[in-house]
């Protein structure tokens, strides 16, 4: 396996620090808001949500339709470009109500089908109608799915994919985007290795995710780590925004999920904010052939 590219990260002053470590407080604020107008609304809203799982999506989907796409305008590092990259039969968890559609490169076939992988049904009449105005026509397809095994697989079976898996091990992906997703699913671990599972030979992870802040190693910084510990635990994060954890371990993972197979070919990730109580990492891994 090819050593991961972490490379060092820009050194930001010290009003970007202090505004990196309180910006979450934000977006607190708006969640607070649509959690209250999420309960507010329960009598008229039908179907009535069956356990906390649904009422979270419920609510973060408010938030998403309404901030989604201001958060999604400025990604960290070359996110857009490697969205760009994407090509053949990708899988795309998590694309919300398809504020990343248009850096899909469709042009020149380079993308022969896009599949999309959004549980929060409350986002599909958007993303559907996102899709469409691209132009994405019978390209595009929406799963209402986790992205976990036991959610996906079936959902995949259900499609026709399945069977395009020779002895259920061959992958059925050219790449798969995790772009802001792994931190939010309910079990990370099998989740990134049942995608690994459906990577064709010489795919890719196309991934930009945030990430638990690496202090003490040199690229962390333990006020960071200590700002990271604090708005999830104390200021509600994992409460209040869709189930997401703000200081998952996803970059080892990430890692780990090629160890059957000696690992990956090829690794290319970057630091992004490292120092900040919410760092990425952004690149590839590259699947052996």
């Amino acid at each position: 396996m090819e050593a991961a590219t972490l490379k060092p990260p820009v050194n930001p002053t010290v009003k970007e620090r202090a505004l990196a470590w309180i910006g979450p407080f934000f977006l607190l604020s708006a969640a607070v808001y649509y959690w209250i107008l999420t309960l507010v609304l329960l009598p008229i809203e039908q179907p009535y949500p069956k356990d906390l799982q649904t009422l979270r999506h419920r609510a973060f989907s408010k938030l998403w339709l309404a901030k989604g796409r201001a958060m999604s305008a400025e990604m960290p590092g070359k996110t857009v470009a490697l969205i760009g990259l994407a090509r053949g039969r990708v899988l795309d968890i998590g694309p919300g109500s398809g504020e990343q559609l248009h850096r899909f490169n469709f042009n020149d076939g380079q993308i022969t089908e896009l599949w999309g992988v959004e549980p929060a049904t409350d986002m599909h009449p958007l993303l559907r109608e996102t899709a469409k105005k691209l132009g994405f026509g019978d390209k595009f397809h929406p799963l209402a799915c986790g992205a976990e095994p036991e959610s996906l697989v079936p959902a995949l079976a259900k499609a026709g994919l399945m069977g395009q898996m020779s002895g259920g091990s061959a992958g059925i992906f050219d790449d798969i985007c995790l772009i802001r997703v792994i931190c939010g699913v309910p079990q990370p671990e099998e989740t990134v290795n049942g995608l690994y599972k459906a990577l064709k030979p010489g795919g890719r992870f196309i991934v930009s995710e945030h990430v638990v802040n690496p202090w003490p190693q040199p690229q962390g910084n333990v006020i960071g780590r200590v700002m990271q510990f604090f708005w999830q635990h104390v200021g509600g994060w994992k409460y209040l925004m869709g189930g997401c954890q703000l200081n998952r371990d996803t970059k080892s993972m990430l890692l780990n999920a090629a160890k059957q197979d000696g690992g990956w070919a090829k690794v290319d990730l970057e630091w992004v904010n490292s120092w900040a109580c919410v760092p990425f990492i952004v690149g590839t891994l590259t699947k052996k052939e």
